[in-house]
C-alpha cells in the first residue's frame, strides 16, 4: 500500500471509474493499490478490484470505456457512493465525447447524492495545456457535488491528493496528507545525483546534505547491499536510508517529528525507486520531472 496506508475504517465503500477508452481508468487503479505506475491493458466489461487496511474496504470498479460497454455504467452507478471520472488531458479532440458520456450520468448523480471525483489525467503529456474551458464546461453540466483535480497516473503527480478527496467523498472526513521524508535525493547507479526533493522548513544541516548524505552515497555505491540504515553521530535525530535497485540508488532522510513508521518510509522509497524503473526513464531530465511529479505524494 506505501504511500497510501493511512486509510482507517472499518466499512465497506463501493467507487466505481467511468471514462472513455485509454482515459487511464486501470492505470489510475493500480497507482492508487500499488503506490507506483504499472502499465495496464484498455479493460473489456468490468473488473472488480478491492483496497483493504485494518478492516476498512473499498471496492474498486473499472469500466471499460469503449462504446459497447458504456451501458454498463449506469446499472454500477446506482449501487455506488462515488464515481470517479476520468478525462484523457492529451486528447483534446475527445472533450466533447467524454463531456458527452458524462452528462448522461448526471441524473443519476444528482438523484441518488452520489460524488463525481473527475480526474483530468496524463498531466504529464500536456503538462502546458489549460484546462479551463474543459472545467467550465464540466461546471455547467449540473452536477451537485464534484471535484476536478489534474493528475498522472504515470508520474504520480497529485495522486495522494486525488485519494484524499476520493476518501473524503467517501467517509465526510478530511485526512491531512503524510509527508514520509523529510529529504529525497535519487542517483544513478555509479553515484552520479540525478534530482532531489526537501520538506518546506525542514532546517536540515548543511552538514549533512552537502556532506554526510554524499559520502554514504560514495560507501554505498561499492557495497552490493540492497539498502542501509544509518545514523548520524552529530545529528542524531535523523535517520538516512539508502536503497537501490538495477539502475538507481536513493536516499532519504528520516525523523521521528514526521510521525510515520521508518519502516515505512523505507517502503516508499523503495516504491519511488521500482516507480523509475517500471517507467523505463533513460535521461536526467526524465527522471527529474518523474521525481518531482511522485514526490507531491510524500513530500
Amino acid at each position: 500500500m506505501g504511500i497510501f496506508k493511512f486509510l482507517r475504517k472499518s466499512t465497506q465503500h463501493k467507487v466505481v471509474f467511468c471514462g472513455l477508452d485509454f482515459s487511464g481508468k486501470s492505470t489510475i487503479i493500480s497507482f492508487l493499490k500499488e503506490g507506483r505506475f504499472i502499465e495496464n491493458t484498455p479493460t473489456l466489461g468490468k473488473k472488480k478490484k478491492e483496497m483493504e487496511v485494518e478492516g476498512t474496504k473499498i471496492v474498486l470498479f473499472d469500466l471499460g470505456g469503449q462504446m459497447q460497454f458504456r451501458n454498463l455504467w449506469l446499472g454500477e452507478l446506482n449501487t455506488a457512493k462515488l464515481c470517479v471520472y476520468v478525462i484523457d488531458k492529451s486528447d483534446k479532440k475527445r472533450y466533447d465525447e467524454a463531456l458527452m458520456e458524462l452528462e448522461k450520468l448526471v441524473p443519476t448523480l444528482n438523484s441518488k447524492h452520489i460524488h463525481a471525483l473527475i480526474l483530468i489525467n496524463k498531466f504529464d503529456l500536456a503538462y502546458n495545456v489549460p484546462i479551463t474551458e474543459l472545467t467550465k464546461k464540466i461546471d455547467n453540466l449540473g452536477i451537485e457535488s464534484y471535484e476536478i483535480i489534474e493528475i498522472s497516473a504515470k508520474t504520480g503527480y497529485n495522486m495522494a491528493n486525488a485519494f484524499l478527496k476520493l476518501y473524503s467523498f467517501l467517509t465526510g472526513e478530511e485526512l491531512e496528507k503524510i509527508t514520509v521524508a523529510l529529504y529525497i535525493a535519487i542517483y544513478w547507479k555509479d553515484g552520479k545525483k540525478i534530482a532531489s526533493e526537501i520538506k518546506k522548513n525542514s532546517n536540515i544541516p548543511d552538514l549533512v546534505l552537502e556532506q554526510e548524505i554524499p559520502m554514504a552515497i560514495e560507501t554505498f555505491k561499492q557495497t552490493k547491499a540492497p539498502k542501509l540504515k544509518l545514523k548520524f553521530d552529530l545529528f542524531p535525530n535523523y535517520v538516512l536510508i539508502l536503497a537501490r535497485t538495477q539502475n538507481f540508488l536513493g536516499a532519504m532522510l528520516w525523523s521521528e517529528e514526521l510521525k510515520f513508521p521508518l519502516s515505512e518510509s523505507e517502503d516508499s522509497l523503495f516504491e519511488l525507486l521500482k516507480h523509475l524503473e517500471q517507467s523505463q526513464v533513460s535521461d536526467m531530465q526524465d527522471v527529474l520531472f518523474q521525481v518531482m511529479h511522485y514526490c507531491t505524494n510524500i513530500i
